[in-house]
């Protein structure tokens, strides 16, 4: 009753008006209506750089970050959810049924998904640079560069009835993305003393816990971590003339599969392709 459904309509939805096909249609865009987002951030770091080691620069950040009346564009499954748990007319009022054959798919209905200001976004976390060389005499030079971030916390509330969720390596409900504890990029170059270089990438993305709720869909799959390996070369025959070549995800590691995810049955922090090789030649006139 609280989304619209009749006691005649109740029971007999998935039977009536044939074609449907059991989503919800939503509108989605702006609203004049928002406010001005508030935030709070602080920050505290430092730039290591040793005597004893002075090709090592080290940086380590500390970030804190609170969002009020974040803007956000609200998903409709949360708007559906949340009038059937509260009943609220800030809910249930953006929810407007088929009148005939009481689905959210046919005709004009609709659920109402304009931007809107959010109770807050809270995060908070580690971000790791490092960057180190050395000289290998006739071998060439070895080049290391480190990128790593911690996430500590990504807390979120869609309202302020809504529950507040961490969603710091966690993927649930009212989490609309991967966000992993930890990742990392750990590129490795070698500068040949042929005119060439060659670097190795590891690309590191964390475990994450999967807390869909049983029985609901997406069905819960363990999401592991994943480790990918790029390889590439990049050699100047002349003065003119350079040639490219590499291969991305070496190890051809594939993508957890997720039934509601946005790139290809999975997540955009992964890669659907597999392994898949690139080349490329520049000419300077």
């Amino acid at each position: 009753q609280r989304t619209g459904v009749t006691a005649a309509q109740y029971g007999n939805i998935a039977s009536i008006g044939g074609g449907d096909f059991g989503g919800a249609k939503s509108i989605v865009g702006g609203n004049p209506g928002l406010e001005p987002e508030q935030a709070d951030t602080w920050s505290a770091g430092f730039i290591l750089t040793p005597d004893f080691l002075p090709s090592l620069s080290l940086s380590v950040d500390y970030f804190n970050i609170r969002l009020e009346k974040a803007i956000e564009g609200p998903n409709p499954r949360v708007i559906l959810d949340e009038c059937l748990r509260t009943g609220l007319a800030e809910f249930c009022g953006k929810i407007q049924r088929d009148p005939t054959s009481g689905t959210l798919s046919l005709g004009d209905a609709h659920i109402l998904a304009i931007n809107t200001n959010v109770a807050f976004f809270e995060t908070s976390g580690v971000d790791i640079n490092a960057d180190y060389s050395f000289d290998m005499g006739a071998g060439g030079d070895i080049a290391l560069s480190l990128v790593g971030t911690y996430l500590d916390e990504l807390t979120y509330q869609e309202h302020v009835v809504s529950p507040v969720v961490d969603c710091a390596g966690a993927l649930q409900p009212f989490c609309f993305q991967t966000s992993f504890k930890w990742a990392s990029n750990l590129r490795t170059v070698w500068i040949t003393p042929w005119d060439a270089s060659v670097s190795l990438t590891w690309r590191y993305l964390g475990d994450v816990q999967d807390k869909w709720p049983a029985g609901t869909l997406p069905t819960n799959i363990p999401i592991e971590s994943r480790n990918y390996f790029d390889l590439s070369a990049i050699w100047d025959v002349t003065d003119t003339v350079t040639v490219r070549l590499g291969v991305n995800n070496l190890l051809d590691e594939a993508p957890p599969l997720w039934l509601d995810g946005d790139n290809g049955n999975t997540f955009g922090s992964y890669d659907p392709l597999g392994r898949y090789w690139f080349t490329g030649l520049s000419l300077r006139l």
